[in-house]
């Protein structure tokens, strides 16, 4: 008998299932139909850096799945359909999050400040910067707009493994500003190895650990 059924370890499934196992009294079986990708054991493909070898991995998506994405008429319903096109959803432990860019980006501090102006109480930049360093652990800066402490490790690719057109581009570095971002990167990304969550179609009894 389980508290919570999660059905999918996708980015949503994945946090919720860890979030609610953080209490010890909570049942929880989280199901995924896809790959599991246990820590130290993950598929080359997702481990490297370049995510069009995940992305375009046919053993990490439902390969079955289609939608029409043209405008379908409902006054005419003698009228032919549009053709189906592949519709891409990440079958695989992580979801989405396993197998795109990965990248670590947060909006402009302006764009909480308008967001707040418009009506969005609470969420000005001051009222949702300690969420952005809560979640993070960075590992190139400190300062009061990075996180040292949170579950998710963050770092910038080194200057020296930029591909030669960006360094003969010329584009410069610069340090963190306002919104944290900083650089010494031309893409700021969560780093391997990712922290642990809950994997695969599993169950965790009433205190105890992943099984």
């Amino acid at each position: 008998m389980y508290d919570t059924i999660i059905v999918g370890g996708g980015s949503a499934g994945s946090v919720m299932a860890h979030r609610l196992s953080a209490r010890s009294a909570n049942k929880v079986l989280l199901c995924e139909a896809g790959q599991d990708t246990p820590p130290g054991n993950e598929p080359p493909e997702i481990r490297d850096s370049y995510s069009g070898l995940a992305y375009f991995d046919p053993r990490f998506h439902w390969t079955e799945l289609k939608v029409t994405t043209q405008i379908v008429s409902h006054n005419n319903p003698d009228e032919s359909r549009p053709p189906l096109r592949k519709y891409e959803q990440a079958r695989v432990l992580g979801g989405g999050s396993s197998i795109n860019g990965q990248m670590a980006n947060r909006g402009a501090p302006t764009d909480y400040e308008e967001w707040e102006a418009r009506g969005a109480v609470g969420w000005n930049w001051k009222d949702v910067l300690p969420y952005f360093k809560k979640v993070e652990r960075d590992l190139d800066f400190d300062g009061p707009f990075h996180g040292k402490d949170g579950r998710i490790p963050v770092r910038r690719i080194p200057h020296q493994h930029w591909t030669a057109h960006s360094q003969e581009a010329g584009i410069p570095t610069r340090p963190p500003g306002r919104g944290g971002a900083g650089n010494d990167r031309p893409a700021r990304r969560p780093s391997w190895p990712r922290p642990p969550a809950p994997r695969g179609c599993r169950r965790r009894d009433r205190g105890g650990p992943w099984s």
